[in-house]
């Protein structure tokens, strides 16, 4: 097909070094021209990993409080982070269902706008906390934050 004498003194390989169309030595490839640059370090965006959009932690203060520690990103409301801690006084109460809960405050600060307060159940068996009025569930385990669906 190529007439692979043309590239051999130039390079002085054998005939399958020497045909720079066959293989992926110059970055270019013919037969596989998308992906010619990915063994350089160099993937043009296709492989690309995409963007963290939520993120959730717990954990427990110097005083030995737990917390959990949630983001979320959005095109609507950009960076909104929650911190969701238990009232001075919170008690444990169980459901019909058999789950145990407990009443939680959560700070919710938007990046550009006024922080506030909304309250939050949190699941003592699964560590979620649950913010019912925005429809937002915190999950540690799954390091998520965002929508709550049944």
């Amino acid at each position: 097909m190529y007439n692979n004498n043309y590239n051999r003194g130039s390079y002085g390989g054998n005939s399958y070094r020497s045909n720079s169309y066959g293989n992926n030595r110059g970055g270019y490839s013919r037969n596989n021209y998308g992906n010619s640059y990915g063994a350089n370090g160099y993937s043009g965006g296709q492989n690309r990993q995409a963007k963290k959009r939520t993120g959730c932690k717990s954990g427990q203060d110097t005083n030995g409080n737990p917390y959990v520690r949630g983001w979320n990103v959005s095109r609507q409301y950009g960076l909104v982070t929650f911190l969701c801690v238990p009232y001075g006084k919170t008690k444990q109460s169980q459901s019909k269902s058999g789950k145990v809960w407990e009443n939680w405050m959560v700070k919710v600060q938007p990046k550009m706008g006024k922080e506030y307060i909304v309250g939050g159940m949190y699941d003592v068996q699964t560590r979620r906390v649950i913010i019912k009025d925005m429809g937002l569930v915190l999950n540690p385990k799954a390091d998520y934050c965002g929508k709550f669906t049944k």
